[in-house]
């Protein structure tokens, strides 16, 4: 038996080139009723067709009622893969700076009256602006290949490979935005109220080492 849906309702698309509609009611059928999707495939052919966008799937006003998994796998999961690299050192560097940018921003706002708080939408657009700058403003290989700084070019691969795309984005807002809580809880208060309010010479390690510590560790 297999479940076909009766009553398709819109849904908002997961990407601008793409419309799926969903049906949440479903009705059984009988066997003889059963569309060919329902039936196991090779997962090799299945992720071929898709590809090549050869599934045969009922389609309301263009767009694809969505009735299996393999449905689900073709038209609601985003297929495009750009190839670019997303683990590079210009998202490694950016998500760095702006996660200590943003710790910094947050614990201040432990002591302060009044703080301006970088939220993470705020955070995610400094790094596609700093991450754009980056790519346009410092050389690549390719302006000194067959020149006399060419022996330069594996460097400048490394700094800066080519465009800033989504993969490094979401690398660099990832780290920026999972680093960056503040210690408002951890042990590191208790040596700021002993310089404070009990005069206590505390090395600046100490803290900083307690704070790593309570991070890591819980």
């Amino acid at each position: 038996m297999c479940f076909v849906p009766t009553l398709p309702i819109r849904v908002r698309p997961l990407s601008p080139h793409k419309l799926c509609v969903f049906a949440p009611l479903f009705d059984s059928v009988l066997v003889d009723q059963i569309p060919s999707g329902c039936f196991p495939q090779d997962p090799e052919v299945a992720e071929e067709e898709c590809l090549n966008g050869e599934v045969d799937v009922v389609r309301i006003n263009g767009e694809p009622v969505i009735r299996t998994g393999r449905d689900v796998s073709c038209f609601l999961v985003e297929l495009r893969d750009d190839g670019d690299p997303a683990l590079t050192f210009r998202s490694l560097v950016i998500g760095t700076l702006f996660a200590c940018v943003r710790a910094v921003n947050s614990q201040l706002g432990f002591f302060m009256p009044d703080l301006i708080y970088i939220s993470s939408i705020n955070l995610m657009l400094l790094i596609y602006i700093m991450g754009m700058t980056w790519s346009k403003a410092l050389p690549r290989r390719s302006m000194v290949n067959g020149t006399r700084f060419a022996v330069l070019g594996p460097l400048l691969e490394i700094i800066n490979h080519g465009e800033f795309r989504i993969k490094e984005h979401a690398i660099a807002t990832w780290i920026a935005t999972s680093a960056s809580f503040d210690f408002k809880t951890s042990a590191e208060l208790n040596y700021v109220i002993q310089t404070l309010y009990y005069n206590t010479t505390v090395h600046a390690m100490t803290p900083i080492l307690a704070g790593l510590s309570v991070a890591g560790f819980g």
